[in-house]
């Protein structure tokens, strides 16, 4: 009888119904106790994004029974669920800590399972064996250009943008998801991992965006799967695995990979719909179309192949049209509590104008298709593009052929002349130029409405078609056209600056050209299908290559790599090699954590500038220590390139021979950061330190609580408060104070940092001074309180850091002079009043330090 009993217990504990409650609660003890860094990630993937969404689905009455479609959409469902609960708790301006997103998640995964448990589950179908075979090829090409060194590169500006605002918002800085021109989510991802993990690193920060864009690859398989058979789901799943921008993207801190995969899901939700009339697939379909909305607005280029299947969903099914209407009514919603409140802010002026003016321009047409192949063989090497457009025109023209007479008769022409005119507006764009408007999108309109003609079916199917290896149906092919035709139409002709944001047509031109593949499979003879094969496999390994020496090499072997490129066999294949550092995804690998660990530990100063990079990422890896207000900074931080041998003597070093090299940091046996620390003294030869060594114990140290100090540890804490401006939370001198004196004589230089948080920002300007000594003042310096952030600027709750420097006067007499801080009104000179922590009236000026001047004898 115990053996029953626990035999019982057990099939219970891994029964469909069990087994992810107590999956959670042991992902949630290990959050709770354990140190180990690898079971703790693990376990945030499984408290953050899957189990919430696989309960959901539970929970529904009618689910996607295939297994694989279950685990993609329970990811992208976990990922916006509980993204958006940690959005809303931001906007409570509370500081966020780790119990936070497992609320979240627990508030998410209680309710499911207990609606769960009252349902009897459907059966779950795992694919065949064939289907198993696609998807296993496509995972590991799709795998291995994601998670490969995933972790190597430092970070680029754009991640240093997210990360900063993600510490901002964890430290109850709410308004923080307003102050970029993005969505919200690419910031709330990584933020809701790191309260999990504790320390974090580049791998970590980008392992969320690399599953989902792993994710976002195998929905295109499945989908175009379901729609021509396992043969097209193949193709467009290698093809979209390979695409050089969704790689780049997938290994970085950015939303690119958030917009594909919930737009795959969307497409594939509504898809099923439309086919079957699942109804519980339209709201997940419908939710995930809005979460790519919040994630950013190159989404909206999709609304039109997404409204065009909850309309085939309400003409073929309209005992589920009002479940349409009401999911879309609930979405909108869901939107509207973002847009709103980001419409009402500020910032919401600035992005308006950025958009309008930088990147959607002024005129009304343009024409991208030059810069659209170009940016291609940058990414994907000068093969990709051709294939997928050579096998979409074999789809649309096997479609032409095996048509209608209208379809014989007037398409197929109509697209031929659509191709060779959009051909002509690649080459010579010019030739379509009227004054202002280039008329190059009538070509794309041609070919746009010549492939919805083609391939959409007039009759109606309210059924659902399994399809085998090499089938088809003809029902719903026009979704693919307006997935690939829209964003194309729109960032190619619409847009003036476009940029790599043209990512948003390769889904959809990939699900075309898998079709396509199985178009030309089907006609194929015997021995034209191995020729057939043996041309993918050359194809695969071409474009692989390229992409493996772009985004997999380290910046060393990459540099290597590069000089040899040219004259080799390489060159004559591929072409020219993208410069260093001139693409997104490039293996940058400086030494940053090396200058961050010393900076930490107090070896090198931390007022700082730097060189050779954009200077967020300095700051960044140095803590969030803000950049030195001055430029004659007393350190900079010289970035080297990889071929670097030999350390020279750096330009754009102000007043070169006040400063020493005092250290170099080696990367990879190179030298690729050197440390110039002005009028430094008894250094006979600059220290050597390896990246390797000093990078471990930079990402034991990289926690959240550890950004954005601001000088904490080594400030003295006050509470004055300025007016109801700003509260002054502390400040620091250099030289330190010594019993809450400062001993320096004349000609010293006189540091003070001082570290605010807004209380109520009227929006006005004032200015802060810094005096030593009062009748006379002996020495001042009158700037911004905060450096670099004028107090119009600033945001209630925000914490920012001003300094200031006073040069001790030579003809100041020996004795205790006063430094002291105000705030004043620069346009009538008025002070403002400052209040002690007990409320006491301190007057308009607030004594930090008393300095003793004394000559050396």
């Amino acid at each position: 009888m115990p053996h029953f009993i626990r035999h019982r217990a057990l099939a219970s504990l891994i029964s469909r119904r069990w087994w992810p409650l107590w999956l959670w609660c042991s992902s949630a003890l290990v959050l709770a106790t354990s140190d180990f860094l690898p079971g703790r990630a693990f376990a945030a993937f499984l408290v953050l994004w899957f189990l919430p969404g696989w309960l959901c689905l539970e929970a529904l009455s009618e689910s996607p029974s295939d297994i694989v479609a279950r685990v993609i959409l329970a990811c992208g469902l976990s990922i916006a669920l509980v993204s958006l609960g940690l959005l809303y708790l931001t906007y409570l301006n509370i500081p966020l800590i780790g119990w936070h997103p497992i609320a979240i998640s627990a508030l998410i995964i209680l309710p499911s399972w207990v609606s769960a448990c009252r349902r009897t589950q459907p059966p779950l179908s795992w694919p065949s064996a064939q289907m198993v075979f696609v998807l296993a090829g496509v995972l590991v090409i799709a795998a291995a250009m994601r998670f490969v060194q995933l972790g190597y590169a430092e970070f680029h500006e754009d991640e240093v943008e997210v990360l900063s605002l993600a510490v901002r918002a964890s430290k109850g800085e709410g308004y923080a998801v307003f102050l970029h021109r993005k969505g919200p989510f690419q910031m709330l991802v990584p933020l809701a991992f790191w309260l999990l993990t504790g320390p974090i690193n580049e791998g970590l920060a980008r392992l969320s965006f690399a599953v989902a864009n792993l994710m976002g690859v195998l929905a295109v398989t499945c989908l175009v799967s379901r729609a021509a058979g396992r043969g097209a789901g193949l193709v467009a799943g290698i093809l979209i695995a390979l695409n050089g921008y969704l790689v780049a993207f997938s290994r970085m801190v950015q939303y690119q990979s958030f917009v594909f995969l919930w737009v795959s899901l969307s497409i594939l939700c509504l898809w099923e719909a439309a086919c079957r009339g699942a109804k519980t697939l339209i709201f997940p379909g419908i939710l995930c179309m809005g979460m790519g909305l919040l994630a950013h607005f190159d989404a909206a280029v999709y609304l039109p192949v997404t409204g065009y299947l909850i309309w085939q969903i309400g003409r073929r099914w309209p005992a589920i049209r009002n479940r349409a209407l009401i999911s879309t009514l609930l979405v909108l919603g869901i939107c509207l509590s973002f847009y709103v409140p980001y419409g009402l802010d500020p910032q919401f002026q600035h992005t308006f104008r950025y958009l309008s003016d930088n990147r959607v321009g002024t005129e009304w047409l343009y024409n991208n298709l030059p810069l659209l192949w170009s940016l291609d063989r940058v990414y994907s090497s000068q093969y990709y593009l051709p294939t997928l457009l050579f096998l979409a025109l074999a789809l649309l023209v096997a479609h032409s052929v095996q048509g209608t007479w209208a379809k014989r008769v007037v398409a197929l022409p109509l697209l031929l002349i659509g191709g060779v005119a959009t051909a002509l507006a690649s080459q010579w764009p010019e030739i379509y130029q009227l004054g202002k408007i280039n008329l190059a999108v009538l070509p794309g309109l041609l070919l746009t409405g010549g492939a919805f003609w083609v391939l959409r079916e007039r009759s109606p199917s309210k059924g659902y078609v399994h399809t085998g290896l090499d089938a088809y149906i003809p029902v719903g092919l026009e979704v693919f056209a307006l997935w690939w035709a829209v964003p194309a139409l729109a960032y190619v002709f619409l847009v003036r600056a476009p940029g790599t944001h043209m990512y948003v047509m390769y889904p959809g031109l990939a699900a075309l050209a898998g079709l396509g593949a199985a178009s030309i499979w089907r006609w194929a003879s015997r021995h034209i299908r191995m020729l057939l094969v043996l041309s993918g496999a050359i194809g695969l390994g071409l474009i692989l290559g390229y992409q493996s020496v772009i985004f997999l090499l380290t910046e060393t072997a990459w540099t290597d790599v590069y000089f040899r490129w040219r004259d080799g066999w390489t060159g004559w294949i591929y072409g020219t090699l993208p410069k260093a550092g001139s693409y997104f995804g490039y293996p940058r690998h400086v030494g940053w954590k090396g200058a961050g660990y010393l900076m930490a530990k107090g070896m090198i100063p931390d007022d700082f500038r730097s060189i050779g990079v954009e200077f967020s990422v300095p700051v960044w890896y140095m803590f969030e220590t803000p950049r030195s207000c001055y430029s004659d900074a007393m350190l900079y931080l010289v970035a080297h390139p990889a071929d670097t041998k030999m350390v020279p003597v750096p330009e754009g070093l102000p007043f070169q021979s006040d400063y020493v090299h005092v250290a170099t940091i080696y990367s990879e046996k190179r030298p690729r950061l050197s440390l110039w620390q002005r009028n430094a003294t008894d250094v006979r030869a600059p220290a050597m330190y390896m990246l390797e060594e000093l990078s471990p114990r930079f990402d034991e140290m990289a926690t959240l609580g550890q950004f954005g100090t601001l000088g904490d540890e080594k400030a003295l804490q006050t509470s004055y408060h300025f007016g109801t401006l700003a509260t002054l939370i502390g400040y620091r001198m250099q030289p330190r104070p010594i019993a809450g004196m400062v001993r320096a004589s004349p000609g010293d230089l006189l540091a003070v940092w001082v570290y605010w948080r807004s209380v109520h920002p009227t929006g006005s300007v004032y200015r802060a001074f810094v005096h030593l000594g009062e009748n006379p003042v002996w020495a001042q310096q009158d700037d911004d309180p905060a450096c670099r952030l004028p107090t119009s600027l600033w945001r209630a709750g925000q914490v920012a850091e001003g300094q200031f420097r006073l040069v001790i006067p030579y003809e100041i007499p020996d004795g205790q002079y006063p430094v002291t801080l105000g705030l004043y009104d620069p346009i009538t000179m008025e002070r403002l009043s400052i209040w002690g922590e007990d409320g006491q009236e301190l007057g308009d000026a607030v004594l930090l330090s008393t300095v003793e001047i004394k000559r050396s004898p």
